[in-house]
C-alpha cells in the first residue's frame, strides 16, 4: 500500500497545523507506510492497515521513549483525517492509549498476542534497550507457550 501525503497535508493545513509539524506528520506516516512495505504485509484496504494489529508491532520498533510518543501522536492525527474521510470507522489509537492504561477486557487480557504486545510497549516506555525487549519477548512468549500447554 502506497501512501499519497497530499489529501493528508490538505487536511492538516486546513486544521491550521504550521508547516513544520504537517512535515513531522507527513516524515512519520510515511515511515509508518514503508515499514509496513518492508514488512511485505497483504492489506489490501486502509481500515485493516489502520489497526490495532498492525499498528501495534510499529510501535514495538521504535527506538526511545520520544519517539514513540511522537509516532503515537502522527499515528493518532492520520487516523483522526481517515476517521474524517469515512476511511475508518474508529480511530485504533484510542483503543491501544485505553490498553496502555491498564483497562483491560478479560479476552485483551487473555490473548497472548496482545499480552506481549503490550508488554512490549511497556518495555519501550520503560526507555528498556531493543536487545532487552527482544529477550524479555522471547522469554514471555516461551512462558505463554507453556502455559497455554498446561490449561
Amino acid at each position: 500500500m502506497n501512501f499519497n501525503p497530499a489529501p493528508f497535508q490538505s487536511w492538516l493545513l486546513n486544521h491550521k497545523y504550521s508547516l513544520s509539524t504537517i512535515k513531522n506528520y507527513i516524515a512519520d506516516i510515511s515511515k509508518y507506510f514503508e515499514y509496513n512495505k518492508n514488512c511485505k504485509l497483504k492489506i489490501e484496504n486502509l481500515d485493516d492497515f489502520l489497526s490495532e494489529k498492525v499498528i501495534l508491532p510499529y510501535l514495538v520498533t521504535l527506538t526511545n521513549n520520544s519517539s514513540y510518543k511522537r509516532y503515537l501522536a502522527s499515528l493518532n492525527k492520520f487516523c483522526q483525517f481517515a476517521l474524517d474521510q469515512k476511511i475508518i470507522s474508529s480511530n485504533p489509537i484510542t483503543k491501544i492509549r485505553k490498553s496502555n492504561s491498564n483497562k483491560y477486557t478479560k479476552t485483551q487480557q487473555t490473548n497472548t498476542n496482545n499480552i506481549i504486545n503490550e508488554f512490549a510497549l511497556y518495555l519501550k516506555q520503560q526507555n528498556k534497550s531493543n536487545s532487552t525487549i527482544k529477550n524479555y519477548l522471547v522469554d514471555i512468549g516461551q512462558f505463554l507457550a507453556w502455559a497455554d500447554n498446561e490449561s
